[in-house]
C-alpha cells in the first residue's frame, strides 16, 4: 500500500437554482425583474401570472458583478486594474439604465439578467403552460430586440470603460484599451456575467528632424473599444485644409518635448486627468484654428473650453505636435488678442 496517499475530496456540483435563498434577495430580484419589464414595455404586474414556486425558481438564479482583468499576453498594472474595477462599479451602481423607474446597470446585469437567463432555461425544461409560455417568448424577442447587452442599453458603461483606460494611457510609455464578453462564470449553469479584458499596446518611439535638429516623437495610438479594434491615431487631411481635394491620412506624433511642457503649463490637474485630455483633443475633437500670422494649431480642450494649443508641423504622411502653448501664448487666437490690446512684447 502506498503511503501518504491522498484522499481525492469530490465535491458536490454547484446548482444553477440554489434550494433555499434569503427574503432579503428574494425581495430584491422582485423588485428589479418589475422594472425591468416596464423598462422593455411590459405591465410589471404581469409577473404575478406565475405561483409562488414559480417565481422562486425565476429568481433564485446564480448572478454575478462584473469582472475586470487583463486579457492574456497584455500587460496591465495590478493597481489600475483594481482602480478601473472599482470605478467601473461604482459607476454601474449609481447610473441608470432607465432613470424613470430607477433601475442601474448593476441591477439589469446581475438580478435582471439572471431572471432572463433563468426565464430561458425553465421554459426550455417545460416549466410554464399556455399564457405563461406566451410571455416569456415575448420577453425573449424584446430581450433581442432591445440589444440590452450590447450598444443597445450598456452603452453608457462602454463609453465609461474608454474613460477609464484613457486615464491610464501614456503616449511616450502604453496604450490601454478593453473589450467585452457576457459569459458563463460557472460549468453547467446558466450564470452569466459581463466580463471587462484590459488590452495594451506599446507605443512607438521614432526620430525626426526639425529645424536642422534629431528629435524623439511618440506614435498616438487608439486602444481597443466595444466598437473598434486597436489602430493608430490620423488626422484627416480635410480637417486641417477645408479646402482640400484629397483626403489624405497623417499619422500623429507627438514630441516629447509636448508632453514635458504640458505637464509644467497644466500642474492644477493630476496625471491621469492630463493623459485623458491629452487623447480626446488630438483624437475625438482635433478642433484646428488659425493662430497668429495665419499659423494653424489644434486646440486642446475640456468641454469645448480651450485650455491651450499644439503647434505641429507636416512630414510626408507624418503630423508632428512640437510643443503645448498656454492661452496667454502671441501665437494663440486669445494670446495674441491680449498682446495688441495691452500693446505687450513676448516679454511682458
Amino acid at each position: 500500500m502506498k503511503k501518504n496517499s491522498k484522499i481525492k475530496v469530490l465535491r458536490k456540483p454547484h446548482q444553477t437554482v440554489k434550494s433555499t435563498v434569503s427574503k432579503t434577495q428574494l425581495d430584491k430580484c422582485y423588485a428589479v425583474v418589475q422594472k425591468l419589464l416596464g423598462f422593455m414595455g411590459f405591465d410589471p404586474e404581469l409577473f404575478d401570472m406565475f405561483s409562488k414556486k414559480q417565481k422562486t425558481q425565476l429568481l433564485t438564479t446564480e448572478y454575478s458583478v462584473p469582472c475586470v482583468h487583463a486579457q492574456k499576453g497584455h500587460y496591465v498594472p495590478r493597481q489600475y486594474i483594481e482602480n478601473i474595477r472599482r470605478d467601473l462599479l461604482d459607476f454601474m451602481k449609481t447610473n441608470y439604465l432607465d432613470e424613470s423607474i430607477k433601475l442601474t446597470y448593476m441591477d439589469a446585469a446581475t438580478y435582471g439578467l439572471s431572471f432572463l437567463f433563468n426565464a430561458t432555461l425553465l421554459d426550455m425544461q417545460g416549466l410554464f403552460q399556455n399564457e405563461q409560455k406566451q410571455f416569456i417568448e415575448q420577453i425573449k424577442d424584446r430581450f433581442k430586440n432591445l440589444d440590452l447587452l450590447n450598444e443597445g442599453g450598456f452603452e453608457d458603461v462602454f463609453n465609461e470603460m474608454l474613460f477609464q483606460v484613457s486615464l491610464y494611457s501614456q503616449v511616450n510609455f502604453r496604450t490601454y484599451g478593453f473589450c467585452h464578453k457576457w459569459e458563463p462564470y460557472l460549468k453547467d449553469t446558466t450564470g452569466f456575467r459581463l466580463t471587462f479584458e484590459l488590452t495594451s499596446m506599446e507605443n512607438e518611439r521614432i526620430y525626426f528632424t526639425y529645424n536642422g535638429k534629431s528629435r524623439i516623437a511618440f506614435r498616438l495610438l487608439l486602444g481597443q473599444t466595444a466598437k473598434y479594434e486597436a489602430s493608430t491615431a490620423v488626422i484627416r487631411k480635410s480637417k486641417l485644409f477645408p479646402d482640400a481635394k484629397s483626403d489624405r491620412k497623417y499619422n500623429i506624433y507627438i514630441q516629447s518635448h509636448v508632453i514635458h511642457r504640458f505637464k509644467e503649463r497644466i500642474d492644477i490637474m493630476e496625471a491621469t486627468n492630463r493623459n485623458h485630455i491629452l487623447h480626446v483633443s488630438l483624437t475625438s475633437y482635433q478642433c484646428v484654428v488659425q493662430g497668429a500670422g495665419g499659423r494653424l494649431l489644434l486646440m486642446c480642450s475640456v468641454h469645448d473650453t480651450p485650455l491651450g494649443y499644439f503647434p505641429f508641423t507636416i512630414q510626408n504622411d507624418n503630423l508632428f505636435i512640437l510643443s503645448f502653448l498656454p492661452l496667454v501664448s502671441n501665437i494663440t487666437p486669445e494670446g495674441n488678442k491680449l498682446y495688441k490690446l495691452l500693446k505687450l512684447c513676448k516679454e511682458d
